[in-house]
């Protein structure tokens, strides 16, 4: 009875995540902007001429997962960005099942992977980016295959999983380039996982650095060779780097081109941009100027990186939007999806941590929340670099109340046994009396 009815749960779970999304998308309006609207020119330029530039200047703005997708989208099923939360929507469905079916091999116990399908299909944030054309919505769907794709290939160590987990890291990558962490992480999760397992280092560990190596390097090295041509210099992702760290910090010390040294916001450096020969030449000046600022304000800046965690995890107002993030559904029905607040992302993490330490193979997945939103903050303290990972900070509220409900469960089972029923007789009382008595006689 118990599993029919998490298998109803489950697929209850799977009508409900299409159903809000689809509501949503049908019922919301808003033309891509900004950024956005940057990443649609950009996948219409490959479909024209086969360039990931943005113009003549910015050859290498963006990396390529997002508008390459967005392209591949517009040549099979049409501009309509419909099409796009479709397509989107497939990849972060297929990839959330697959992390549901992963955890439940991993548990062998369904509610895990029924509580995660209900709280993605009902997180705000998840349902909000679904509609969008931004790295949020695509990086969602892309954390859940990096988790599932680890946990596959140390469930099953062969050459083949250890290749598509390379594969789709760099994919992940090339979306978010703040993911860079990854790709040292799990090096060091699969020392970790010989460690664990008490195994010496063979030709098996070699087998399985080599294989994620090729799968990374195999989506890596065309861009690296494209951007060398471009510039005849070695450019591992993109060129808005040193914008993305010096965009918040207002006024920042720069040399001008007569030598004197003035102060210049983010934007008015942008401004001058042409003065250069490419959008390279730009990344290596306002690199430079970064890493000046670095070294006057050392002190600082890991309090700044601090508060902007904080701000990250406690403030919702999206700044990339023209619609309510608010208002998904209709009335009161709109109370009862969750989001972020303070708490929730405190408490998600101590689940996480105890989920982890009472199953270590799922260690990935705090690693990808945690690291994600720190070298986010790194560079900005924007709200939407920690949404990917809200469901995740939620499911991990779910699993500290699962892990508190079998533990006291027990304890509760065993009173209930102690107790007799009320006006009925206390069976166990009876049977140690007449244990005594039959001692005494003896």
């Amino acid at each position: 009875m118990k599993k029919n009815l998490l298998n109803i749960l489950f697929i209850l779970g799977l009508i409900a995540f299409w159903g809000i999304r689809v509501y949503y998308w049908i019922n919301t309006q808003e033309t891509p902007f900004s950024d956005m609207a940057n990443f649609d020119a950009v996948a219409h330029n490959i479909l024209e001429t086969g360039s990931f530039a943005w113009d003549n200047f910015w050859q290498s703005y963006t990396t390529p997962t997002l508008v390459a997708l967005r392209a591949i989208q517009i040549y099979v099923s049409g501009e309509s960005l419909l099409y796009w939360q479709i397509f989107q929507g497939v990849i972060t469905f297929l990839a959330l099942l697959w992390l549901a079916m992963e955890i439940q091999e991993n548990t062998k116990e369904d509610i895990y992977s029924v509580a995660l399908i209900w709280v993605v299909a009902l997180s705000r944030s998840s349902v909000f980016w679904s509609y969008k054309l931004a790295r949020e919505g695509l990086a969602e769907g892309l954390i859940y295959a990096c988790a599932t794709a680890t946990l596959w290939a140390f469930r099953q160590p062969k050459f083949g999983t250890f290749f598509w987990t390379g594969v789709i890291y760099m994919i992940t990558i090339f979306n978010r380039p703040n993911f860079i962490f990854l790709l040292p992480i799990f090096y060091i999760l699969i020392l970790l996982n010989y460690y664990w397992k008490s195994q010496d280092v063979s030709y098996k560990l070699y087998k399985q650095f080599f294989a994620f190596s090729l799968g990374f390097l195999l989506i890596w090295t065309p861009w690296v060779v494209r951007n060398y041509y471009l510039y005849n210099a070695f450019l591992p992702l993109a060129t808005q780097g040193g914008n993305s760290f010096l965009w918040e910090l207002g006024a920042v010390d720069v040399v001008d081109e007569d030598g004197s040294i003035s102060q210049k916001t983010v934007k008015e450096l942008q401004s001058e941009a042409a003065r250069f020969a490419n959008d390279y030449e730009y990344y290596v000046y306002t690199h430079e100027v970064a890493k000046n600022w670095l070294s006057a304000h050392w002190q600082e800046y890991p309090m700044l990186v601090a508060k902007r965690m904080y701000l990250t995890a406690a403030n919702n107002n999206i700044s990339l939007t023209q619609v309510s993030r608010t208002d998904i559904l209709p009335g009161d029905w709109d109370e009862y999806l969750p989001d972020r607040s303070l708490i929730i992302v405190i408490i998600g993490l101590i689940g996480w941590i105890i989920f982890t330490i009472k199953k270590k193979e799922f260690i990935i997945l705090p690693l990808i929340i945690v690291l994600s939103w720190f070298t986010a903050a790194l560079f900005i303290s924007y709200p939407r670099m920690l949404e990917p990972s809200i469901p995740l900070l939620i499911y991990g509220n779910i699993l500290l109340a699962i892990i508190v409900i079998q533990y006291l469960l027990p304890f509760l089972k065993r009173d209930n046994t102690a107790k007799p029923a009320k006006g009925g007789v206390d069976r166990a009382a009876i049977l140690a009396h007449e244990t005594e008595e039959s001692a005494n006689q003896e």
